[in-house]
């Protein structure tokens, strides 16, 4: 669920979304009156707000009228950050997939704030309390400006990939809100092994606060652009039977009709990468980009292997998973590598999940797993 419920079947309907251009009745085509109480509940947008903006799920891309260039990009950086955020957006501002797939350019830049929001935090409370408190703080603060919207897509990704055996287990326990055990082990960890990590960069007496910050802003930023590649280079599979298939299936059309293009995407990424380079030392810049592009390339894969292709929740998981391997980057002792330990644990634990279902079905159609057995 997004933050400010922007996958709500409810409000989508049942029409056929099929022709991206065609025009139908939604939300947004009717003047409603959302009331005061929906604008001023504490700063988060109110489920009546949400109503009263509307889908826009069969809205004409044009609105009825032209609009300016400017203004279209700005609804869709808004649309981004709607999708993205729990903050207040304007009444204008739907959850229109055809302005949420070419806004997903801004993806870094929301994610760039949120790194900002969180280091700000980090910063208050480190002056009064030690790192640890102020990485639990800072923490909170980046789950509750997010309504743990990645958090949510590790969870059920997790469960998902560990409890289901076929691509349609899948699918339907990732669509299951119960949490399972796999979900609770992997999110302890997960939250457990951040705030470790924003602790230890916050040690360092002389420039701990300025590591943490800057670790906050790269981190989200650039984990944020795996979603764009992700969507870009593999399908995009949507279940008919899941409440927000309405939403998936316009989402997966606009991506095929390429309304996110390829410079976009690339301007993304230098934007990401610029952020880095404005940061880190040049070392742990190539680092991240050898992360980030593992990550893109071995996720990929191994979701097409076994669903066909991404989905949303495991776009928000590998989200989550890159945030912490750039903390991990940033915080690794580079002086005591040595290669020995690296070829056991390959040798020992990376060659045995070759074999795993779905990377061995994978390995199996590029005629790898037969040669292994051969030999």
């Amino acid at each position: 669920m997004a933050p400010n419920n922007a996958l709500m079947k409810s409000k989508l309907g049942d029409e056929d979304t099929a022709d991206l251009n065609g025009q139908g009745d939604t939300a947004t085509n009717q003047e409603q009156d959302v009331g005061p109480a929906a604008r001023t509940r504490g700063g988060v947008v109110s489920s009546e707000e949400v109503a009263g903006r509307g889908d826009g799920v069969n809205e004409a891309s044009e609105g009825g009228e032209a609009e300016a260039e400017w203004f279209k990009e700005l609804k869709r950086a808004l649309v981004a950050a709607m999708f993205l955020t729990r903050l207040p957006m304007p009444a204008f501002v739907d959850h229109n997939p055809r302005d949420l797939v070419p806004g997903m350019m801004y993806f870094p830049l929301i994610g760039s704030i949120v790194g900002i929001w969180c280091g700000l935090w980090y910063e208050a409370l480190v002056q009064l309390w030690n790192p640890l408190i102020a990485a639990c703080a800072s923490t909170l603060a980046g789950v509750w400006v997010s309504g743990c919207f990645h958090e949510d897509g590790l969870m059920d990704t997790t469960d998902a990939f560990g409890g289901g055996w076929t691509r349609a287990q899948i699918l339907r326990i990732m669509k299951d809100s119960r949490c399972g055990t796999y979900a609770v082990v992997v999110m302890n960890l997960f939250m457990t092994a951040k705030i470790a990590l924003l602790e230890d960069l916050g040690s360092d007496v002389e420039h701990g606060l300025a590591q943490v910050q800057g670790a906050l802003v790269v981190a989200h930023t650039c984990s944020r652009i795996t979603s764009l590649w992700l969507v870009s280079l593999f399908d995009y599979v949507h279940d008919e039977g899941d409440d927000k298939g309405l939403l998936y299936n316009t989402f997966a059309g606009c991506l095929r009709a390429g309304l996110l293009s390829w410079p976009r995407v690339i301007l993304a990424s230098v934007y990401a990468l610029g952020v880095g380079a404005l940061i880190l030392p040049l070392e742990r810049l190539v680092l991240i980009i050898v992360v980030l592009a593992i990550m893109i390339v071995g996720s990929g894969f191994y979701a097409r292997s076994i669903l066909g292709g991404v989905i949303g929740d495991y776009l928000g998981a590998i989200i989550m998973l890159t945030e912490a391997l750039i903390y991990m980057t940033l915080t690794a002792d580079l002086s005591n590598l040595t290669p020995a330990a690296w070829i056991r644990l390959f040798l020992f634990c990376g060659v045995p999940a070759l074999f795993m279902p779905g990377v061995s079905g994978f390995l199996a159609r590029q005629g790898v797993a037969q040669a292994c057995h051969t030999d």
